[in-house]
């Protein structure tokens, strides 16, 4: 009995979103969101959350997005060699990238590894696109 996993190329047709055209983006300049983790001397808080340098607050979100733009985002982790990466996610939709191999994948969360980043369109609904 084969437990083997399907090829990409096998899967593509169940895609439930076309791929994001350089063509849609409706935003002029791309998107940076640099996650970062720093060891605080607290114990009562021993890590600090940062997006693009700013301590991360749910009362003061990092983005605001734009219903219905389709925007290009550079994301990447970054910080203390203990913080392993950050998972990177837009609340809402899928969002659409390029893996290192140039392939387009669709994901609602995506692993950044610490030092590594990822660049790619976001897309669907109730939201246009995010890219």
């Amino acid at each position: 009995m084969s437990t083997a996993l399907p090829d990409p190329e096998e899967l593509a047709p169940l895609a439930p979103f076309k791929a994001i055209e350089d063509a849609e983006l409706t935003s002029a300049g791309m998107q940076m969101s640099i996650f970062e983790v720093r060891l605080g001397s607290d114990p009562t808080h021993p890590f600090n959350f940062l997006v693009n340098g700013k301590e991360f607050s749910p009362h003061d979100p990092p983005r605001k997005l734009t219903l219905g733009a389709v925007e290009e985002w550079f994301v990447a982790s970054v910080g203390d060699a203990n913080f392993k990466g950050h998972p990177f996610h837009i609340h809402v939709n899928p969002f659409q990238y390029k893996d290192k191999d140039g392939r387009i994948i669709w994901k609602d969360t995506v692993f950044v590894p610490r030092g590594e980043s990822l660049l790619g369109p976001a897309y669907g609904p109730p939201l246009k696109g995010y890219r």
